[in-house]
């Protein structure tokens, strides 16, 4: 069983302040996969306070700037591809064949349609 642990808020990855998880269930076996933190109200302000933070440089940066950074993305889900796909196998209980051709597919899908609504190209 994992346990996750941790937020990723402000660029780092933090304890949150709740200790209380949530059990990650396979459906199709019942094993506990996972226990997943929940957070309360103070990590939520606290990820409101990061993304407050870098709001003003982030509006700053250019199209070209986000699109790189998208690519960049789309780089690192590519190369964790098999892995996000064995991850949604356990999770949802589907067969790797699906999670591979229709579950991890829709997270490459997004983030290729976020690069080509800033009319970049994504090859």
């Amino acid at each position: 069983m994992q346990n996750l642990g941790k937020f990723y808020i402000g660029g780092a990855w933090v304890a949150p302040f709740s200790s209380a998880t949530t059990p990650l269930i396979n459906p199709a076996n019942e094993d506990n996969i996972a226990d997943v933190p929940m957070g309360d109200a103070r990590d939520v302000n606290a990820a409101v306070a990061a993304a407050k933070a870098v709001f003003p440089s982030w509006s700053q940066t250019t199209v070209h700037e986000r699109a790189a950074l998208l690519r960049r993305l789309l780089h690192l889900y590519n190369e964790a591809y098999d892995e996000i796909a064995e991850l949604m196998t356990r999770e949802m209980g589907t067969t790797i064949g699906f999670s591979k051709t229709a579950q991890a597919a829709v997270g490459r899908m997004h983030i290729e349609a976020a690069i080509e609504a800033l009319d970049v190209d994504c090859h």
